[in-house]
């Protein structure tokens, strides 16, 4: 049986700048503000949330250099 690749979705700094906005302003619950920016999880918004309270600057992923979204490795009994 083949895996299927999975790759994560992909979203404009200015999608992220609205739905924060928006959901602080009180225009709806995280799950309503999801759902109409088709973020696909609850999580990803409230860390957009959490960098946008902590004035950090939202990047493209392109342009990220692993600031906003880190990939962790995962440790297998070989690494040891």
């Amino acid at each position: 049986m083949q895996r299927r690749s999975h790759k994560n979705k992909v979203y404009r700094v200015e999608l992220k700048i609205q739905a924060v906005e928006e959901y602080l302003s009180g225009k709806g619950s995280q799950r309503e503000i999801c759902k109409k920016y088709g973020i696909l999880a609850k999580r990803t918004l409230e860390v957009w949330i959490m960098w946008y309270n902590g004035h950090r600057e939202f990047k493209e992923r392109s342009n990220a250099k692993g600031e906003i979204y880190k990939d962790y490795a995962r440790r297998t009994c070989k690494d040891f």
